[in-house]
């Protein structure tokens, strides 16, 4: 290690021992970007979660869980729709990869 550097970390030990309560020992100016960044992402981690948590989807008792009935008609008709997808039906058979000449590397083609 340098001299300089060993003098900034004694200065920075020394500062850190003299801090005479919590507040002068870890709330210091350029942390707080860093503290803003984190409640921000704990907020938004608890809107998400109370957004999921109160989804229509989301079943909290057994009685209303039963009687529910996911597979409506509207959703098995939609989902036939996809399945029979007239694009769908004309990329069954083929090859759909973006790049299929380069399968092989160059090696392969010398042998």
């Amino acid at each position: 290690m340098s001299s300089a550097s060993q003098t900034a970390a004694k200065i920075a030990q020394r500062t850190y021992r003299d801090a005479k309560s919590v507040k002068e020992r870890w709330i210091i100016k350029e942390a707080y970007p860093l503290y803003a960044t984190i409640g921000l992402g704990c907020v938004g981690a608890v809107l998400y979660l109370g957004r999921l948590a109160l989804g229509p989807d989301t079943m909290w008792d057994k009685t209303r869980r039963a009687s529910s009935d996911k597979d409506k008609p509207e959703d098995i008709t939609r989902g036939e729709a996809y399945h029979n997808h007239g694009l769908r039906k004309f990329l069954a058979g083929r090859n759909t990869s973006i790049l299929p000449d380069w399968k092989y590397s160059a090696r392969d083609d010398d042998e």
